[in-house]
């Protein structure tokens, strides 16, 4: 053993801890880790050095992680379709018959969506349509999305796809408010109608 005593070991603070100081397009900002997140929306900085010189940062845009999300989405919808073909299917032969064959509440609902999938919007921009962002109907109803395509269209009509996807008057929105205001309609929608008459 070493044989040391309390009293023979000092300790000094000879730096204090301090938050990190950045500027950003002219805004102070402090951060108590050199990992900065969302001082630009989206976008996560690591501070290596200090510097009193203005740093010129390159953001450059995740077309890949873009698709993904468009990939997501098509992935949801198709679940909902195949989850509908499934328990519509009928072959009296072997003796199938799926719980919503004859149900025309649900076979509206989703010819509905069809159609809202693959309709022209006028948003007001050159592309008005999923189909022009490589996102096609399959025969049996499901969609696809054509990832080369897309990405394509994403550098040549960024602000067009952004659109398509997220203004309230495009397909996703009006998608949505379809499905919010009529279908899940608790008081006056078709499927609230449905459930009514079942009981």
């Amino acid at each position: 053993m070493l044989g040391l005593r309390s009293t023979d070991l000092t300790w000094s603070n000879t730096v204090t801890a301090q938050d990190a100081q950045l500027t950003v397009n002219g805004v102070t900002l402090y951060s108590a880790s050199n990992n900065v997140q969302d001082a630009v929306p989206g976008v996560d900085m690591s501070l290596i050095a200090t510097t009193s010189s203005e740093v010129q940062a390159t953001v450059n845009r995740d077309d890949a992680a873009i698709a993904d999300k468009a990939q997501a989405f098509i992935d949801g919808y198709n679940g909902a379709v195949a989850y509908y073909n499934l328990h519509t299917k009928w072959d009296p032969d072997e003796g199938i018959r799926g719980a919503l064959v004859g149900d025309g509440t649900v076979r509206a609902v989703m010819g509905k969506l069809g159609v809202m999938i693959s309709s022209q919007y006028s948003l007001g921009n050159t592309l008005d349509a999923l189909s022009q962002v490589g996102i096609s109907t399959e025969r049996d109803g499901t969609l696809a999305l054509d990832r080369t395509d897309f990405i394509d269209q994403l550098g040549a009509y960024y602000g067009d796809v952004v659109d398509l996807f997220t203004e309230d008057s495009g397909p996703l929105g009006s998608l949505r408010d379809q499905l919010e205001d009529v279908y899940l309609d608790p008081y006056e929608g078709p499927l609230k109608s449905r459930t009514d008459s079942l009981e």
